[in-house]
């Protein structure tokens, strides 16, 4: 929902939240409801619009609805699995996907198929260190919100960034 002022307030600097046609989106795709809320919560205290989806079918569709700028990847979904999502959606040649895994099967984060991925987090993850990630992912600095700072903790050991900086 857009914020609108009545013209008697017009001479009054806007608080409103920032339209969400104005933010970049994020697409979590995500089964545990619990992690996907706080996820999405992260992510719009960051500056950004951000849709979900439980399992991966219904990712593919929100990420066609959608065409976000970063999502946020769990391998292990219902319906179909994670690397089923991320090689489906590399496989999109009309629309770019910046594809950042969450995981939290170590085993799994170490598949060959994930170097389609542009960046992993392990689970557990703090928040500036997924912030760091999502933002470095998308080429956007955080807005400073629960962020400040992200990039400083960017080569915590529980991220593993695809250039070796980690």
């Amino acid at each position: 929902m857009i914020a609108t002022r009545t013209v008697t307030d017009l001479t009054q600097p806007a608080s409103r939240p920032v339209a969400e046609a104005e933010r970049p989106v994020a697409l979590v795709v995500e089964d545990d409801p619990d992690t996907r809320h706080y996820i999405a919560m992260l992510l719009e205290d960051d500056g950004w619009t951000v849709r979900t989806a439980s399992n991966g079918e219904r990712g593919l569709l929100m990420a066609r609805e959608h065409i976000p700028e970063v999502i946020l990847l769990d391998l292990a979904l219902p319906t179909m699995s994670g690397l089923g999502v991320l090689r489906t959606m590399k496989e999109w040649t009309d629309q770019p996907t910046r594809v950042v895994v969450v995981s939290a099967f170590a085993i799994l984060m170490r598949l060959p198929d994930l170097r389609l991925a542009d960046a992993t987090v392990q689970k557990p993850f703090g928040a500036r260190d997924l912030l760091a990630q999502v933002n470095r992912t998308a080429r956007r600095p955080s807005n400073g919100s629960s962020g400040r700072g992200t990039l400083a903790w960017a080569s915590d050991s529980r991220v593993n960034l695809r250039d070796g900086l980690g």
